[in-house]
């Protein structure tokens, strides 16, 4: 019986459009939250006013000062932007109907707050399946089956190192505790249901996390996961959002070590349906990285996935090279 394709590669028109947007984010500021909006003019005491009116997630209107009407040079630099983010947004829309992974508007108006704070530059990565799918879009395919689209997400997972708690913005973060302890919430309006899991690299980080008033809490492998994170992007709401990611073959290991742990949820069978995709398309990408990866994983990463040795060498069989090294490692 033949077996499906672990993944689909995107026409080269639509991974140079991808690119192109890429590129232009990354030299990108600030970003406007939310929808790229309209001006208004309004006439206050003595002079009139301008304004941005825009939706920072569907169902909230809101609406922020531009400057004063006659302020040619603050109305013509806030056009400006509002064109860029305009275009930003066909771009994704577009991207979207190509096949590629693309999270809601509402994971975008968080993503862009921590992007503003400068969260991923100072050293916050994205984790978990949204990176899984950043990865993806990254090396220009998406998988043929399993799929889980990336706008069903509703838990954003972060990681960090230490240090990254002694930083002037982590005061800063939109973060507020919640009351199932298992993740901490968004201090954003309309965001009130989205959740964030925030772990940390070592083992004596959670007093310190506990007393920012929010929960976090030291992560199994994470010092492994996080080392020698990767410049990316990921596509959200109609945004084009400079991230940092951990590298593609730490990633698919560390999430195969997750799928080991809930082997029995509905959760594992999707995401593991997605990072097999991902390591047969890295493995096109570069033939070296899962192994690389794995060698430097340790054994409390390791042991656990060798339990799924032969359901992932079944799962990954319409890619001989990937059943191979699966095969080799896992034994």
């Amino acid at each position: 019986m033949l077996t499906k394709p672990l993944f689909h590669r995107h026409e080269a028109l639509y991974c140079a459009q991808y690119r192109e947007l890429k590129e232009r984010s990354l030299t990108a500021d600030a970003f406007l939250p939310g929808t790229p909006g309209t001006l208004h003019r309004r006439n206050g005491t003595g002079y009139a006013y301008c304004y941005r009116v825009f939706y920072p997630v569907p169902g909230i209107q809101a609406e922020t000062l531009v400057g004063r009407a006659d302020d040619r040079a603050a109305v013509a630099a806030m056009g400006q932007r509002m064109t860029d983010a305009a275009w930003a947004a066909r771009q994704v829309a577009a991207l979207r109907k190509a096949g590629f992974q693309v999270a809601d508007k509402r994971m975008a108006r968080l993503l862009v707050e921590l992007h503003n704070l400068a969260a991923f530059s100072a050293g916050l990565l994205v984790v978990g399946e949204l990176a899984i799918q950043a990865w993806l879009n990254e090396l220009g395919v998406t998988p043929r089956s399993g799929r889980r689209a990336a706008s069903t997400i509703t838990c954003l997972q972060l990681g960090a190192q230490p240090a990254f708690l002694d930083l002037p913005i982590v005061p800063r973060l939109p973060f507020v505790p919640v009351d199932d302890g298992s993740a901490i919430g968004t201090g954003l309006a309309g965001l009130d249901t989205l959740r964030v899991w925030l772990g940390f690299a070592g083992q004596n980080v959670e007093p310190t996390v506990a007393s920012r008033g929010w929960m976090a809490r030291a992560a199994t492998a994470y010092d492994y996961l996080l080392e020698a994170p990767e410049s990316a992007a990921m596509l959200a709401g109609g945004h084009c959002i400079p991230v940092l990611l951990p590298s593609a073959g730490r990633l698919v290991w560390h999430t195969l070590f997750d799928c080991a742990s809930a082997a029995a949820t509905e959760r594992a069978a999707p995401v593991r349906a997605q990072v097999l995709a991902l390591a047969a398309a890295l493995i096109e990408h570069d033939p070296w990285a899962l192994l690389t990866a794995w060698e430097k994983a340790p054994a409390t990463l390791t042991e656990p996935i060798r339990s799924l040795r032969l359901a992932l060498v079944a799962e990954a069989a319409a890619h001989a090279e990937l059943c191979d090294l699966l095969d080799d490692c896992l034994r």
